[in-house]
């Protein structure tokens, strides 16, 4: 395997070069171990080395902000004994019916989990985010899950507030100021990627939820009126500093959670070129449907393309530039889930995840159940 080769080098390293200091010795695995294969485009995804349809499902929290870390409420996380006994419960409720992948939030609005000086530069993880990520990995190798981790909801950038104690919102600086990324890296996510590196049951790191809703620039922008924005040159500076450290420390994958196929074309390599922002290198993406979307479509619109905001009505395979796996990442499915998993496995996505478990749109468990049985050679 990888990491026993790794394993290996690192010895011969040390034994040869016993003065080199450790961080190259670390520099020098980083590099061997490489980045994941990215997925070829179409309508599956590798896990494990198995081509899967992933069907899964959004937990996508027992408690808001609350699952990983604790804060001045005090600690709710994953590896307490109430929330681990629900989150048990739970996600072997869901692996029953047929779900084999979690989309779960890890940091939400920055309510728990990281810890920040007065200026809001982040410092570190709390003391309990290890405790409650290995918990929910216990419990996700127990139930064959795997699982889709969201680093931050758009609401990360509200405008701040404060209630008994506990700022929600208002790090927006996190994301539009480049002098903040060394220590986000650093202090943040390299610990947690380098953790969990080689962690099978982590399917992928997603970047952000619906971060369209913060992108004061976006083609046709959509500015959640509670949030101070970003430009596009900000989040894309942002999301490649995260996607980068994801495929230079991990096996996983990195996506985003994109509000809705209208905006698909902005996450393709030829958008980047067009607008001189960054290629951002995803590996799927995801992306997100709802009812306000029936209808609505672009027709050569220079940025934006064209293309049916409904997965149901576009094939990938008609989505210029999409040089990537496509997930339907959320979706209301308490009605009528039989016909939209058909279409979506028919349009050529690679899974679908609907929305959710323990938040609004209850699913419509028996037909999911029903569908997944009747599609288990596809799903691995």
């Amino acid at each position: 395997s990888s990491l026993s080769c790794v394993t290996v080098l690192f010895a011969d390293v040390v034994m040869m070069y016993p003065r080199v200091p450790l961080l190259l010795c670390a520099c020098v695995l980083s590099c061997v171990l490489g980045r994941v294969t990215p997925p070829a485009p179409g309508p599956y995804l590798p896990i494990n080395g198995t081509n899967s349809w992933t069907l899964g499902a959004n937990y996508p929290w027992n408690v808001y902000g609350g699952d990983f870390g604790s804060n001045a409420w005090g600690s709710m996380g994953v590896s307490t004994p109430k929330a681990n006994a629900t989150v048990t419960k739970q996600l072997s409720d869901i692996r029953s019916k047929g779900g084999r992948v979690i989309r779960w939030w890890l940091f939400s609005d920055g309510r728990a989990g990281i810890t920040f000086d007065s200026s809001g530069t982040p410092t570190g993880l709390d003391a309990q985010v290890f405790q409650d990520l290995d918990a929910a990995l216990t419990i996700a190798r127990e139930a064959n899950l795997y699982l889709c981790l969201s680093l931050f909801d758009f609401m990360f950038a509200y405008r701040a507030s404060v209630v008994n104690g506990v700022q929600l919102g208002g790090h927006t600086a996190v994301i539009g100021n480049a002098q903040l990324y060394p220590p986000l890296l650093s202090n943040v996510l390299l610990p947690l990627f380098k953790r969990y590196a080689n962690e099978p049951h982590i399917l992928a790191w997603e970047v952000m939820n619906e971060p369209e809703w913060i992108i004061s620039d976006l083609p046709q922008p959509s500015v959640n009126s509670q949030v101070d924005p970003v430009t596009m040159a900000q989040f894309w500076a942002f999301s490649k500093t995260i996607i980068d450290a994801v495929h230079d420390n991990t096996q996983q994958y990195a996506t985003v959670g994109s509000a809705c196929l209208k905006w698909y074309r902005v996450y393709t390599s030829a958008f980047s070129q067009q607008k001189n922002l960054p290629v951002l290198e995803l590996d799927f993406y995801q992306v997100h449907y709802y009812s306000w979307m029936n209808g609505g479509s672009e027709n050569n619109d220079p940025d934006l393309g064209t293309v049916h905001f409904e997965p149901a009505k576009q094939p990938v395979a008609q989505l210029a530039g999409m040089k990537m796996p496509v997930v339907v990442g959320e979706f209301d499915a308490s009605s009528n889930l039989s016909p939209l998993l058909d279409s979506f496995l028919g349009n050529g996505y690679a899974g679908a995840w609907p929305w959710s478990y323990n938040s609004n749109f209850q699913i419509d468990w028996t037909d999911y159940t029903n569908w997944a049985h009747a599609h288990a050679s596809i799903i691995h």
